[in-house]
């Protein structure tokens, strides 16, 4: 019944940490937009491959990392100069920005999976949100993070909601082009003006 409750709470905090927009639900929902919904649950289920590696060695690691004051706040710089790339990658690739003519932007070629799980390395701010509620969770004995089966359990739950919240994303982003062609022919745009303002929130949280 424990395993069951870690299981639970895994896919919970999963589901909810990436319910908000973010880098790689953003690249979900403009691979489903761009090139339909089971291409863009590929690069999810890659994303949430890495998630749960993530999920396992932050719940591991929430007791250590955690009381050094300024681990959070270099992972979230860390993340502010990931963001800015992702988003001069996806502004690039909107030919319709670049004064009408369309330049081919050499990218290397990659398949679903290894896209998501590339993405996913990238977002190293899932790092610190694991560890928060590892330590809080732990804290008041709702989770038991020296239990390395219970923490398995947690981290594949924490996979299972990623992908639910990938499964959301891409669904509404299909539903959208199949009812205007303004998603497709725009969503690269707005997934770079997302990145960008992604950014500087990591920038204002760290200064304040």
């Amino acid at each position: 019944m424990t395993l069951v409750i870690h299981l639970a709470i895994g896919i919970m905090i999963g589901f909810l940490g990436f319910l908000p927009i973010g880098m790689t639900n953003m690249s979900v929902a403009d691979s489903a937009a761009r090139k339909g919904f089971y291409p863009a649950l590929r690069i999810g289920l890659g994303a949430s491959f890495v998630g749960i590696l993530q999920a396992l060695i932050s719940l591991q690691s929430s007791s250590v990392l955690m009381s050094y004051s300024n681990f959070e706040n270099t992972l979230t710089w860390i993340s502010v100069p990931i963001l800015i790339g992702v988003g001069i990658f996806y502004l690039m690739r909107d030919s319709s920005l670049r004064f009408g003519v369309t330049v081919p932007l050499k990218t290397p070629r990659l398949s679903g999976i290894a896209k998501g799980m590339f993405i996913s390395t990238m977002n190293v701010v899932a790092i610190p949100y694991w560890m928060f509620y590892g330590t809080y969770l732990s804290g008041n004995a709702a989770i038991h993070v020296d239990d390395i089966t219970a923490v398995i359990f947690m981290s594949v739950g924490g996979g299972i909601g990623m992908m639910l919240a990938f499964f959301l994303y891409a669904y509404i982003a299909v539903y959208a082009r199949e009812r205007t062609s303004i998603m497709e022919k725009y969503s690269s745009r707005a997934v770079s003006m997302v990145m960008f303002g992604l950014g500087a929130v990591q920038i204002f949280r760290v200064l304040t």
